[in-house]
């Protein structure tokens, strides 16, 4: 099962070519740290399992640990960095504000009497 980011409006995927990229499963034994990352990620009624993952694009770079060649994320790191607010103000700006029914005039009807 190929890894890719679970953050809203992210297309990283894993792969062995992009060796800067580094994933990360999210924290179930930390509760507290779990919500975080669940609320940070954008997505409406997400639940992650043991199997999502989040990419290092998303924490900023002091939440690693950096040895050498190797990377790894703080025990206390919170994905923060999310481009999803961007996307929503674009979406705020291109809806158009509909009319309210009083503002509508609608021709008047009258009632007439057919003879047969």
């Amino acid at each position: 099962m190929p890894k890719s980011c679970a953050a809203y409006n992210c297309t990283n995927r894993y792969s062995s070519k992009n060796k800067e990229l580094t994933f990360h499963r999210f924290p179930f034994s930390k509760p507290d740290l779990l919500k975080q990352w669940m609320n940070n990620v954008g997505r409406a009624e997400f639940k992650p399992n043991q199997h999502t993952v989040i990419c290092s694009e998303h924490f900023k770079p002091e939440c690693f640990n950096t040895w050498g060649n190797r990377k790894n994320l703080k025990h206390n790191a919170v994905p923060t960095v999310f481009r999803y607010s961007e996307i929503v103000k674009q979406r705020h700006r291109a809806r158009k504000k509909l009319k309210m029914a009083t503002d509508i005039t609608t021709p008047e009807v009258t009632e007439e009497k057919v003879e047969t």
